[in-house]
């Protein structure tokens, strides 16, 4: 007589729990500085750099009277040792105390430098879920589970056969390592002790946020 697994079928409850990791985005807006001197022939956007900043590398770029040119909006400071003064600057430059505006270390040679922000960054995780998937076993004698999945409608990842493996006293199993933003569909089969498998339970689907 054919195995009762064999035409056994049973519910899959479509209790799929989300454990998706969710990152938000942040930004700000430029605003217009209109601080440009009669030497200037710049323009200037007001960003969050300061003279003192660290996150970046400064560079020397002209000795005090001396002058440059930038293609496009660089923060540029003048002074010298702990004493400076800048602003974003696209054009020429004129290292001198008329161009920026006052002398921010009197009686120092002073100097031109300009601000490369450091590009190093800290990668974002790829957001991923997983599925806890419960279902009742049949009341014939079984040695295990399977457990199938794929993002289509029943077409999974596993051949038949060549399922996720659960022990017998299992109701229910954890499928880890989701794809954000993916919908994916879930199946189970019942093993016998002559390695006989079930057909598929009913199938339950979840999208992964």
């Amino acid at each position: 007589m054919e195995s009762i697994v064999n035409t056994t079928r049973y519910a899959l409850l479509a209790s799929v729990i989300s454990t998706a990791v969710l990152f938000s985005a942040c930004g700000g807006g430029n605003t217009d500085d209109a601080a440009d001197t009669a030497k200037a022939t710049a323009s200037e956007t007001a960003m969050e750099v300061t003279p003192a900043s660290t996150d970046g590398t400064w560079t020397k770029k002209a000795g005090e009277w001396g002058s440059f040119k930038l293609a496009a909006s660089t923060y540029v400071r003048y002074g010298a040792g702990t004493k400076w003064i800048g602003k974003w600057i696209t054009g020429t430059v004129y290292c001198n105390n008329d161009f920026f505006g006052s002398d921010p270390a009197y009686g120092s040679v002073k100097e031109c430098d300009v601000f490369k922000a450091s590009t190093t960054t800290t990668p974002t995780p790829t957001p991923s879920g997983s599925a806890i998937l419960s279902w009742t076993a049949p009341t014939s004698s079984i040695s295990g589970y399977r457990v199938y999945y794929g993002t289509a409608s029943g077409k999974y990842s596993q051949s038949v056969g060549s399922g996720i493996s659960v022990g017998s006293g299992a109701s229910s199993y954890t499928v880890s390592n989701l794809a954000s933003g993916s919908t994916y569909y879930f199946a189970v089969t019942s093993v016998d002790s002559a390695g006989k498998e079930s057909s598929f339970s009913s199938e339950a689907s979840k999208q992964i946020p």
